[in-house]
């Protein structure tokens, strides 16, 4: 799943950047903007894409049926009015790991354990639902953000588990700011050439100019960069290029494995290689 392009200022030095607090939690504000029937309408070309499953594997792509795959069709069994029919959305396909019924309860797939369950992340009214889980099975773990709206459907977004967050809420806050058009996490920004400059809140402990990630995310002339950044004690690290349209800026936490800037390369060397990338 790529990441929503940011948009640069294009007057001056434009308006002063809002604090790190800010923008972490501007993609709960955007939610809670759109609750309600307003809201509905608002975010009604996202709801149309909300329809297609999207397909992962954890720790690379799709290579066995142990891994979640959806069809990236609808799941609804309707009435001729449009009504669930109270029986199960559809049976889980072999591979899929949770889903919704049609009575608007989470299905878990046979060998699969819930760890941790965010209710209604996307803050919609009822009939429609969402939830945050983090599931495990055969030692893999998945965070899935499932939606539910009586008589449309179900969908499902999932990634492996700490991918490029270090918690399922840092992952669903993403996941909610991608449905909502809410303001994404952005660490750094271009300055001259391809040096980063830090936003406000954000120390840069190293950079570096065109890192060797791989042609699937700059090719030979593209600007691009890497750093390692701080924020609140926490190390973060971002990948940076601008390709055609706005710079984009790729964050992904420190976890085991990562934790150095040379990790952190291999590590997105990998995902980039097999098609995967970070987001």
């Amino acid at each position: 799943m790529s990441i929503s392009e940011q948009i640069e200022a294009s007057f001056g030095d434009g308006p002063a950047h809002r604090s790190l607090e800010d923008r972490l939690s501007a993609g709960r504000r955007a939610r809670r903007r759109r609750k309600g029937a307003e809201g509905v309408a608002a975010v009604a070309g996202v709801a149309v894409l909300g329809l297609v499953a999207y397909g992962i594997a954890p720790g690379g792509t799709p290579d066995s049926a142990e891994d979640p795959v959806y069809s990236g069709k609808p799941t609804a069994s309707a009435t001729a009015s449009g009504s669930p029919t109270g029986k199960a959305l559809k049976p889980l396909e072999e591979g899929q790991w949770a889903e919704y019924d049609a009575d608007g309860n989470v299905v878990l797939a046979d060998g699969v354990t819930e760890l941790q369950r965010v209710p209604n992340p996307l803050d919609w009214p009822l009939p429609k639902r969402s939830v945050g889980l983090e599931v495990e099975r055969a030692g893999k773990k998945v965070w899935m953000l499932l939606e539910y709206e009586p008589g449309s459907g179900t969908s499902a977004s999932a990634d492996p588990a700490q991918k490029s967050f270090a918690t399922l809420q840092e992952w669903l806050d993403y996941q909610v700011a991608l449905h909502t058009g809410g303001e994404q996490l952005q660490l750094v920004e271009f300055g001259t050439g391809e040096t980063l400059e830090p936003l406000p809140g954000v120390t840069i402990v190293q950079q570096r100019p065109s890192p060797d990630v791989g042609d699937d995310f700059a090719g030979q002339g593209d600007r691009s960069a890497v750093a390692e950044v701080r924020v609140d004690g926490d190390t973060w690290f971002v990948l940076a290029r601008d390709l055609d349209g706005p710079p984009q800026y790729i964050p992904t936490a420190a976890i085991a494995g990562r934790q150095t800037l040379a990790e952190f390369l291999v590590y997105a060397r990998g995902q980039y290689a097999g098609g995967e990338g970070l987001l």
